[in-house]
Formats: C-alpha cells, sequence, structure tokens
C-alpha cells in the first residue's frame, strides 16, 4: 500500500463553527459560493470529494434530492 501523506482533520470546534456557512450555503447559496467555500476549508478541486460535493448540491437544487 502506499505511503498517504498525512491529512489535516478538523477538530470538532472547526466543525461546528462551519455548520452554519454550510446551513447558509445550501439554502441561499450559488454553485460558485459553494466551491470557494470547500476550497477554503482545504478540499481542492482534484479531490473525489469535491466532486461529490458539488454534485450533491446540483442534485439539490434540481430537486432530485
Amino acid at each position: 500500500m502506499p505511503d498517504r501523506p498525512a491529512t489535516r482533520q478538523h477538530t470538532r470546534k472547526e466543525i461546528r463553527d462551519l455548520k452554519p456557512d454550510v446551513r447558509r450555503l445550501l439554502k441561499y447559496g450559488t454553485e460558485l459560493e459553494l466551491m470557494q467555500f470547500l476550497r477554503e476549508i482545504g478540499i481542492k478541486d482534484e479531490d473525489p470529494r469535491f466532486a461529490t460535493a458539488v454534485r450533491a448540491y446540483r442534485d439539490l437544487k434540481s430537486g432530485k434530492l
């Protein structure tokens, strides 16, 4: 198994502090704002989680979820 670089985990306080921003983004934000937010918290465009989050956001806004 290849060595993976150490990834920084968010603390419980950091996650708790991010929740209001996530709620606001999901309710009122645009796709661009979501992408900027993901980059700010350290999720790069190449990360599969980035694509998954954007896809879920699109599904949510289109009414599929």
